[in-house]
C-alpha cells in the first residue's frame, strides 16, 4: 500500500507547490520526533492508539498509505515515517521496526524513483548510487544493530527527525 501511494504521489508531485510540502512534512516530522522520544511509559500516541476502536493493523495500512504519499511527494524515503508507525502503531520493538522499515523502504523508494527516472527528473545513474550506498550500510547495521540499546536508538532517531524538519523547513523558505 505505502507503494501505490508513493507512485501515485510522484506522479501528482510535479503539479502542486512545493513550499507547503515542505512545511507539512516538517511539522509532521517534528510531532513523531516528539512521540519517539525515550521516556518512561507511553507517549500521547501510544496512549490514544491504545484507546481506538479500530484495529491497528487498519490504522498502520493507512499509515503505510500516508508515508508513501508523503514520500512519492517530496521524493524522500518513507522509513523514517514507517518506523514510527510500525513501533508507535503497531507496537513492534524499535530494532525489529527498523528492520522491517528498511525493506519497505527499499520498495517504497524504487517505486517513487522509477516514475521521477521515467519522467526524467532523477538520473538513474544516481538512483542506483543512492541504492548501492543504502546496501552497503545496512549490512553491517543489521548484523551489528541488535548490540545497540533501543533506548538510545530511539533517542538517535528521534534526532534525525528534527535534523530532516529543519532541512525541510529550509528548503520551504528557499523555494
Amino acid at each position: 500500500s505505502a507503494v501505490l501511494g508513493a507512485v501515485a504521489a510522484a506522479r501528482g508531485a510535479g503539479c502542486l507547490p512545493a513550499t507547503p510540502l515542505y512545511f507539512f512534512f516538517a511539522l509532521l516530522l517534528a510531532f513523531t520526533a516528539w512521540q519517539m522520544w525515550p521516556r518512561e511509559g507511553a507517549g500521547w500516541l501510544e496512549r490514544r492508539l491504545a484507546r481506538v476502536s479500530a484495529s491497528r493493523a487498519r490504522v498502520a495500512r493507512g499509515a503505510a498509505v500516508g508515508a508513501g504519499i508523503v514520500s512519492g511527494m517530496l521524493g524522500v524515503g518513507g522509513g523514517i515515517l514507517n518506523t514510527p508507525v510500525l513501533h508507535l502503531v503497531l507496537g513492534l520493538p524499535f530494532p525489529r521496526a527498523v528492520a522491517t522499515s528498511a525493506y519497505m523502504i527499499g520498495m517504497t523508494a524504487a517505486a517513487g524513483a522509477l516514475v521521477y527516472v521515467a519522467r526524467g527528473d532523477v538520473a538513474a545513474s544516481l538512483v542506483t548510487a543512492a541504492m548501492l550506498g543504502t546496501l552497503a550500510g545496512a549490512v553491517p547495521a543489521a548484523l551489528g544493530g541488535h548490540r545497540i540499546s533501543a533506548r538510545w536508538l530511539r533517542g538517535v532517531f528521534s534526532l534525525l527527525l528534527v535534523f530532516v524538519a529543519y532541512h525541510m523547513v529550509r528548503r520551504g523558505l528557499a523555494g
